[in-house]
C-alpha cells in the first residue's frame, strides 16, 4: 500500500516490498547489465549465478567477462539473458540452497 507524504513529491512515496521490487525491475537499465562483469553480477545477487549457469555461463570461466561478451561467446541473446536476470522464471525457491 502506497502512502504519500503531504507534499506529494514522488521521491517521498513510501511503499511495501512488492512496490519496491516493481520499481527496481522497471528502472534497471539493460545497457548497464550487459556491460557488467559476471563477477559483479554475482556479487550483487547470488541468484544471478544460478540464472547464468542455466544458460551455460559458468562463473569460474567467465568471471572477468562482461555479460555481453559471455553471451556472444555462448551464442546467446543478451536481451533474453537480461530478462531472466531481472525476473528468473526458470528457478523455484526449492532449487536454491
Amino acid at each position: 500500500m502506497q502512502k504519500i507524504k503531504p507534499n506529494n513529491d514522488p521521491a517521498d512515496i513510501l511503499c511495501d516490498s512488492s512496490c519496491l521490487s516493481l520499481y527496481l525491475r522497471f528502472n534497471m537499465d539493460p545497457v548497464s547489465l550487459k556491460d557488467k562483469r559476471i563477477a559483479q553480477l554475482v556479487e550483487e545477487n547470488y541468484v544471478h549465478a544460478y540464472t547464468l549457469y542455466y544458460f551455460g555461463i559458468q562463473f569460474n570461466e567467465y568471471s572477468e567477462h562482461t555479460l555481453e561478451q559471455a553471451c556472444l561467446d555462448k551464442g546467446l541473446n543478451v536481451e533474453q539473458v537480461i530478462r531472466e536476470l531481472e525476473s528468473p522464471t526458470h528457478l523455484k525457491e526449492t532449487d536454491l540452497p
